[in-house]
């Protein structure tokens, strides 16, 4: 299927195909427009926090480790995006190295 989109929701379209459970941003944040976009999708659990550093702390606090770390400026055209299914991914063990 072919939708219209921000390069923005593009990124947050692809986040949500590839299996992708949190997201977070800050306010001021170039990416807010992605955060407001993962907001459609309910697998997706997106929340804004205070700051940058909080934002991160956040797939500790998940226990999740950090795949994907985004920074979007010029992302708001739009053009026509090729859309696909969500590919639920198995959720493995994660260990946070505590003494990095």
């Amino acid at each position: 299927m072919k939708s219209v989109m921000t390069g923005n929701q593009a990124i947050a379209r692809g986040f949500w195909e590839a299996g992708g459970r949190l997201a977070a941003s800050y306010p001021g944040s170039p990416t807010v427009e992605m955060l407001e976009s993962l907001k459609e999708y309910d697998e997706v659990y997106s929340k804004f926090s205070v700051n940058e550093k909080v934002a991160l702390e956040m797939s500790e606090n998940f226990q999740m480790p950090m795949l994907l770390d985004i920074t979007s400026r010029v992302c708001h055209s739009r053009s026509i995006v090729e859309t696909g299914k969500r590919v639920e991914m198995e959720i493995k063990g994660f260990s946070p190295d505590r003494e990095k």
